[in-house]
């Protein structure tokens, strides 16, 4: 018999896409991943999302997403400019959902952020204007009383109305 090796001793640059194919495998190294890193400052975590987001593998670049949320409340204007990064990147579904939870966080805390989200309705990018239709289906979910609020909901929904009929269906259909 063989020793599987645990989240925990699995470095980051042996991974790769066929390694971190297995959902539970996967599942397995992200949590690894954030209770390691919980409680880190800003100033570290920043560093740190930002050479993940130069990774070649997707799955290493996701978990820059969960280090940037957490540094949205200490440094916003870095990690937008991150975050913006990230969107920019995307390439697949996994991707701009994973993003959609912080970009929902930032926007309800600084709601001057729906300018950007409005932009990314126009963006010859799928995988952006995607982001616009995950963003507000998240937001909700981010913060149940501010997230569900009259206004918010009227601003959510006129963006959507913006994506309705996209002929990609990526952006179309939030199931695929």
């Amino acid at each position: 018999f063989f020793k599987q090796k645990t989240a925990y001793e699995i470095r980051p640059r042996d991974w790769s896409s066929d390694v971190c194919s297995s959902d539970l495998l996967q599942r397995t190294a992200w949590g690894a991943f954030r209770r390691r890193n919980r409680g880190l400052r800003a100033s570290t975590l920043l560093p740190i999302a930002e050479a993940l987001l130069r990774a070649p593998t997707p799955e290493l670049r996701l978990l820059a997403v969960d280090l940037l949320a957490a540094a949205l409340p200490t440094e916003p204007e870095r990690a937008w400019n991150l975050l913006r990064r990230a969107a920019r990147q995307a390439d697949r579904c996994e991707s701009v959902d994973a993003l959609a939870s912080a970009w929902a966080s930032g926007i309800l805390r600084e709601p001057y952020r729906w300018a950007e989200l409005e932009q990314l309705v126009y963006s010859p990018s799928t995988w952006e204007r995607r982001l616009v239709g995950a963003t507000i289906a998240a937001i909700p979910f981010v913060d149940r009383s501010v997230g569900r609020s009259p206004d918010v909901a009227a601003r959510g929904l006129t963006l959507v109305a913006e994506l309705i009929g996209d002929r990609e269906p990526e952006v179309a259909d939030r199931k695929s």
